[in-house]
C-alpha cells in the first residue's frame, strides 16, 4: 500500500518537471546585469587593474632607503668599513610623489576604460531595445494584412471585388511577411553581438529590458558644458600635466650630488670617518630637468587639445539630442495620433466598402512609416544621450 502511494508521488513529481521543461525559458536581460557581465570579462579592465597595481608597488619602492655596504678587507691589517648613501634635497619624497601621480593616471585611465566600455554596450543595447520594437511593428502590419487578405477573399467570393484585388492584397501579405522574418533574424544577429561584449557566443536571454519610451527635456547647455572637466579622458590629462610637474621638481633634486657617509675600523689606525661627495662640475642633470620641463609643456598643450576636441564633440551631439527630442515630441503629440485615427477610419470603411484598397494600403504606410521613423528619433535620442553622460557624467 506504501509503494503504491510513493509510485503515485514519483508519478507526479515526473509529470511536474516534464511540464516545467516543456515551457520556453524566456527570460529579460536588464542593462545593470549586462554591465556586470562586461565589468567581470573585460580583459582592458584587468590590465588597467594590474597597472594601478604596479604604481602602488612604485610608490612604496620610493620611500625605501638605500642599502647600506659593508666592506671587509684582509691584508696585513684588517679592515672594516659600513658605508651609507644619503639622498640630501627630498628626493625620495619627489620620488613618491611622482609615482603617486602615476597611481592616479592609472586610475583615472580606469576610469575612462570604464566609461568606454559602458557607452558601447548602452548603445548596443539601444540597438536591441529598438529592434524589439520594430518586430512589434513588423507582426502588427502583418496581422492587418492578414486582416486585410482575408476581408478581400471574403469579397471575391460573394462578387464585390475581382481577383486582382485579391491578389494585390496576397501580395501585400507575403511581403509584409517577409519584412517581419527578415526583422526577426536581424534581432537576433543583434542580440548575438550584445552577448559578444562579454565574450560569449552563445545567447542566454530573450529580450533585453531598456526603458526605450522614457523621454525627458534637455538640460541647458550651459549647465552641460560645465560638467566636461569631470570627462575621464580630461582628468586623466590633466594628471598627466600633475605627474610632468612633479618630475620637473625631482630632477631638479637630482642635481644636488648624494652624499656617500662610510665608517670603517682598522686595527692598525683604529677608526675612521670618510665622506665621498661627486663634484656637480660637468654634469649638472641640466638636460633632464630640460626635459621634464618640455615634458610639462606637452602636457599642458595635450590637456588645452583634449578640452577642446570634448567641446566641439559635445556641442554636435548636443544638437543631435535636442532635435531628435524635438521630433519625438511632434511625432508623438500630433502627428502619430492623426494618422492612426485616419487608419481606423479608412480600414473601417474599407470592410464597408467605403474604401478601395490603394487607400488601405497608403495609409497603411504611413502610420507604420510613422511609427519607423519614430523609432529611428527614439535611437537618436537614446543614443546622444548615453554619450552625452559619456561626456559630462550621470546624465539625469
Amino acid at each position: 500500500m506504501k509503494f503504491k502511494y510513493l509510485y503515485r508521488i514519483l508519478f507526479y513529481i515526473i509529470l511536474q518537471n516534464a511540464s516545467l521543461n516543456a515551457q520556453p525559458n524566456v527570460h529579460g536581460l536588464d542593462f545593470e546585469t549586462a554591465w556586470r557581465r562586461v565589468l567581470n570579462a573585460s580583459p582592458d579592465l584587468h590590465i588597467a587593474d594590474e597597472e594601478t597595481a604596479i604604481w602602488q608597488a612604485e610608490k612604496r619602492q620610493a620611500l625605501l632607503l638605500p642599502n647600506p655596504i659593508l666592506v671587509v678587507e684582509m691584508d696585513c691589517d684588517m679592515t672594516y668599513s659600513l658605508s651609507q648613501l644619503i639622498e640630501p634635497a627630498n628626493k625620495r619624497v619627489y620620488r613618491h610623489r611622482v609615482a603617486a601621480q602615476g597611481e592616479s593616471i592609472a586610475a583615472r585611465n580606469q576610469e575612462q576604460i570604464c566609461q568606454e566600455l559602458k557607452e558601447d554596450l548602452a548603445l548596443v543595447f539601444i540597438d536591441v531595445a529598438v529592434m524589439q520594437e520594430r518586430i512589434k511593428i513588423a507582426q502588427e502590419r502583418e496581422v492587418l494584412s492578414q486582416k486585410v487578405l482575408e476581408g478581400s477573399k471574403n469579397k471575391v467570393e460573394i462578387g464585390k471585388k475581382d481577383g486582382l484585388h485579391h491578389y494585390k492584397a496576397k501580395i501585400s501579405a507575403q511581403a509584409s511577411h517577409l519584412a517581419s522574418i527578415k526583422v526577426q533574424s536581424t534581432f537576433e544577429k543583434m542580440k548575438k553581438n550584445l552577448s559578444m561584449r562579454w565574450g560569449c557566443s552563445e545567447v542566454d536571454f530573450d529580450y533585453v529590458i531598456y526603458s526605450l519610451f522614457t523621454i525627458t527635456p534637455p538640460q541647458p547647455i550651459h549647465v552641460l558644458e560645465c560638467a566636461l572637466r569631470n570627462n575621464a579622458r580630461y582628468r586623466k590629462d590633466t594628471e598627466a600635466v600633475y605627474l610632468a610637474l612633479e618630475n620637473v621638481n625631482l630632477q631638479r633634486a637630482e642635481r644636488i650630488p648624494d652624499l656617500e657617509v662610510t665608517a670603517g675600523y682598522s686595527c692598525h689606525d683604529g677608526f675612521v670617518v670618510d665622506f665621498a661627495v661627486p663634484l656637480p662640475i660637468f654634469n649638472q642633470n641640466q638636460e633632464n630637468i630640460r626635459k621634464a620641463s618640455h615634458r610639462l609643456s606637452q602636457t599642458q598643450w595635450i590637456q588645452a587639445k583634449t578640452y577642446q576636441e570634448l567641446v566641439a564633440r559635445f556641442h554636435e551631439i548636443y544638437q543631435h539630442f535636442t532635435t531628435a527630442y524635438r521630433h519625438l515630441k511632434e511625432i508623438e503629440t500630433e502627428l502619430l495620433p492623426e494618422a492612426e485615427h485616419a487608419l481606423e477610419m479608412v480600414v473601417e470603411g474599407y470592410q464597408k466598402g467605403k474604401f478601395d484598397f490603394s487607400d488601405l494600403f497608403e495609409i497603411q504606410n504611413t502610420v507604420f512609416g510613422l511609427r519607423e521613423e519614430y523609432l529611428n528619433f527614439l535611437k537618436d535620442y537614446h543614443d546622444s544621450k548615453v554619450k552625452l553622460e559619456a561626456l559630462v557624467g550621470n546624465y539625469s
